[in-house]
């Protein structure tokens, strides 16, 4: 519980550092990824405030994006920003009431866009 494989990495939420960097198990070794953005937001009506964790790598262009509350996470490259939205729609409907997904996806969007 807590984990979430996005591309190559799997993220822990209980690793999240003091810092702000967050612990990651890729290629057989923990690594760890700064610049980390975490938000806070309210997912439905069940739920407390949920973190949301942003990571950017400017290096490979992409974008990741993880709510482990949902046991949900993306992966964006830079080019795939134009359609975001509508990619996080179609995902995030896979996890979370069509009610939920609009408003969260609107955060969503534009949480990365801030990057």
């Amino acid at each position: 519980m807590g984990r979430k494989t996005v591309g190559k990495w799997s993220v822990y939420e209980k690793n999240v550092l003091n810092n702000g960097k967050i612990l990651c198990y890729h290629d057989k070794k923990w690594k760890g990824m700064s610049d980390m953005k975490i938000r806070k937001t309210i997912i439905n009506e069940q739920s407390s405030q949920q973190n949301v964790y942003i990571y950017e790598n400017k290096k490979e262009q992409y974008i990741v994006v993880a709510i482990p509350y949902l046991e949900w996470s993306m992966q964006v490259t830079y080019d795939d920003l134009a359609n975001i939205e509508s990619r996080l729609h179609h995902s995030l409907r896979r996890v979370l009431d069509e009610q939920y997904v609009r408003s969260l996806a609107a955060k969503l969007v534009q949480w990365m866009r801030e990057m």
